[in-house]
């Protein structure tokens, strides 16, 4: 989307940019106050493969992929793609309920997440025009363009 794309979109990959870093940093700062075991832990179902033995509330994973395609809805340009996202990593974040790595309630966490920051950087967007024309500028004269 960043590459084929107009300036506009390029402003809403940032956005889910920016919500998924924060999202992932709320999600470590939880992690830091409250410790909740992984299914494998306790031990209950089966884990399908080796994971490490970390907090489980709320899923990193789901929140990343939650977080840029929430955004992605925001926008009427990239409403259609980004609905399909979230379908996608609303079945990534069942696919890990089934692995054994997640409970259900580590989802629906990672979803309240991501659903409250991007709406936050939603409604702070026009703030952070700056910091993406520095992104897109930086990018422009990498690639020697001048989107």
């Amino acid at each position: 989307m960043w590459i084929k794309r107009g300036d506009k979109t390029k402003d809403i990959v940032l956005y889910g940019v920016y919500a998924a870093v924060i999202g992932l940093l709320i999600n470590y700062i939880i992690g830091l106050v409250y410790f909740h075991p992984r299914p494998f832990m306790i031990p209950t179902g089966t884990l399908l493969f080796s994971y490490p033995g970390d907090s489980s509330f709320p899923s990193d994973h789901t929140t990343l992929m939650l977080s840029l395609t929430f955004m992605l809805t925001y926008f009427r340009e990239t409403r259609k793609i980004g609905l399909f996202f979230v379908v996608l990593g609303l079945i990534g974040g069942f696919a890990r309920i089934f692995c054994g790595v997640h409970f259900p309630m580590d989802i629906l966490g990672s979803f309240v997440v991501s659903l409250i920051i991007t709406a936050t950087i939603f409604k702070f967007r026009n703030r952070l025009t700056p910091i993406n024309n520095l992104f897109k500028g930086f990018y422009a004269k990498v690639i020697g363009s001048k989107e």
